[in-house]
């Protein structure tokens, strides 16, 4: 069995906090996790849920996912979420799932310094 030893930062602090989401929305982080990793499978960019306070839960995946999930968002968002990922940012939408198509409401905020 292949050991990984993770680093997750889960107590980080947001300038301000996020605010409240929409009721049947949950705060997404996407892009660089915040994990990091001495042997794969390492989750180092992907999809993890995001309190109000700025700490990070677990990724959906524990595979590191080089591009976002299907989406459902604005072009905007889209491209500002491609983008992190790309580039080694996070960004925080505020989204639910349909299945596995991520349904982003809007993003409010970067991730990035979390």
């Amino acid at each position: 069995m292949i050991r990984t030893v993770t680093a997750l930062v889960l107590a980080a602090c947001l300038s301000e906090p996020l605010p409240l989401p929409a009721e049947g929305e949950t705060f997404w982080g996407l892009g660089n996790t915040g994990i990091f990793c001495y042997r794969p499978p390492c989750p180092w960019t992907g999809i993890f849920p995001i309190e109000r306070d700025g700490s990070r839960g677990w990724p959906l995946s524990r595979f590191d996912q080089n591009q976002p999930p299907p989406l459902r968002a604005s072009a905007a968002d889209r491209s500002r979420i491609e983008a992190a990922f790309e580039e080694g940012g996070c960004v925080v939408a505020e989204a639910h799932f349909e299945g596995r198509i991520m349904v982003v409401r809007r993003l409010v905020g970067d991730c990035s310094a979390i």
